[in-house]
């Protein structure tokens, strides 16, 4: 139950209380996540690019920032239809580094998203980039550039969408505790990994 122990040590700062509290205050109010209903498929591997060799493996750890990054596409319902969202997340600082928002599962769509967190993280050293094998990410334009939450909301047009989606990562980079970090947000664990 490891939303039990981010709870846990989102409480305890201001009110100290053990797991068992915790959990039994959960059972006692009926709280518990809210899990994605809706499913549409983003992965078209029936493509004829090349794919990259799988660099990560199974291991997806990370010692410094910008040394490995990940990316997928998730997609949520509007009343205008469905929205796109590419991510690009930073292993090591657990940190959404860029993402992108299209109307369509567009190629253009992943190129976007990885050429903002180039631009916003500036990585010096060699980067492994790991995604699935979508076209999206395997097509020549992603290949070019490489060289260089949905809960139970209904959201009634992209725009409002995006700025939810927009607060939420905001939260997830400044907010949200992670236990790999120590229980640090993620950017409490960079600014702490600065300062030492």
């Amino acid at each position: 139950m490891a939303g039990l122990d981010a709870l846990v040590a989102m409480i305890r700062p201001s009110c100290p209380c053990s797991r068992n509290t915790v959990h039994r205050f959960m059972k006692l109010y009926n709280i518990h996540s809210i899990r994605k209903k809706a499913f549409r498929i983003t992965t078209n591997s029936n493509h004829n690019y090349a794919v990259s060799p799988n660099l990560l493996k199974i291991d997806f750890t990370a010692d410094k920032p910008n040394q490995k990054w990940v990316g997928d596409i998730t997609y949520i319902p509007t009343d205008e239809g469905w929205l796109y969202a590419a991510i690009v997340k930073d292993l090591c600082l657990k940190k959404i580094a860029s993402y992108a928002f299209s109307d369509n599962i567009e190629i253009n769509l992943t190129i976007t998203a990885l050429e903002m967190a180039i631009n916003h993280q500036k990585p010096q050293t060699k980067l492994i980039f790991h995604s699935d094998r979508a076209v999206q990410y395997v097509s020549l334009g992603y290949h070019e550039t490489c060289v260089l939450c949905y809960h139970r909301t209904t959201y009634y047009s992209f725009d409002e969408l995006k700025e939810a989606i927009v607060k939420y990562i905001k939260y997830y980079n400044e907010k949200r505790i992670k236990e790999k970090l120590g229980w640090m947000s993620p950017v409490q664990y960079r600014l702490n990994a600065l300062a030492a």
